[in-house]
């Protein structure tokens, strides 16, 4: 489902599906943290409504439009896995204009989680990394920017921040698991993309959100 943008003051998208096949009874929908119209049994699995979308390498999902452009205020927030760990670009979640000119763009550098904001020219204007991802683990990723001032976060807590000036390019596309050029290989929970000043007790409080939607993700 998508839901968003909201009219208040702060756009708001969130993305989110689960898949099954076949046909499901009651008490197997309760089993998978799901609800179905004939009960109001809660369910009784304790990962009640933490689904996520695989990737294995060679797919992606397209968001649709981005309601803002880069000078904006905004936030981008993602609970993932990565399979393995290898070298190359892993993309969480990526808004951009075009393949070279990326906006809060969560990825997974070989090893390392980084967020990427690039100017009108295409040149990496600014990359807060350094955040180990282990294979296998999930984690919460947050690309924040207020005013000049981008940041990178993990689980909750700040990594890195930068302040060097954006350009103005208009964002036209979005996606999970791909970038224009790479893909990732893992699972995506949920992905939230927020068009607004956010503090840092909504954004604490919007990743523990994530966090609770995400299978086996940590508490903070």
């Amino acid at each position: 489902d998508n839901y968003g943008p909201s009219t208040s003051t702060k756009a708001l998208c969130i993305y989110r599906g689960g898949l099954f096949q076949g046909t499901l009874t009651a008490a197997q929908i309760l089993a998978q943290g799901g609800i179905p119209l004939t009960t109001t049994v809660a369910a009784s699995n304790p990962n009640a409504g933490q689904y996520s979308w695989a990737f294995n390498g060679a797919q992606s999902m397209a968001l649709g439009s981005v309601p803002f452009a880069s000078t904006d205020d905004h936030c981008v927030i993602v609970g993932a896995t990565v399979n393995s760990i290898a070298a190359g670009s892993k993309p969480l979640t990526s808004l951009y204009g075009t393949t070279t000119r990326r906006v809060a763009q969560l990825s997974v550098e070989t090893a390392t989680l980084t967020a990427t904001w690039t100017d009108d020219a295409g040149t990496a204007s600014t990359s807060p990394t350094g955040s180990v991802v282990t294979a296998a683990t999930p984690f919460i990723a947050t690309a924040r920017k207020v005013g000049n001032v981008k940041e990178l976060r993990k689980n909750g807590v700040s990594i890195n921040t930068s302040s060097t000036a954006m350009g103005t390019t208009t964002l036209t596309n979005a996606a999970i698991g791909w970038d224009g050029t790479s893909y990732t290989n893992g699972t995506e929970s949920i992905s939230i993309e927020i068009k607004g000043t956010v503090t840092d007790a909504q954004l604490l409080l919007l990743e523990r959100f994530v966090a609770s939607l995400t299978p086996n993700a940590p508490s903070f």
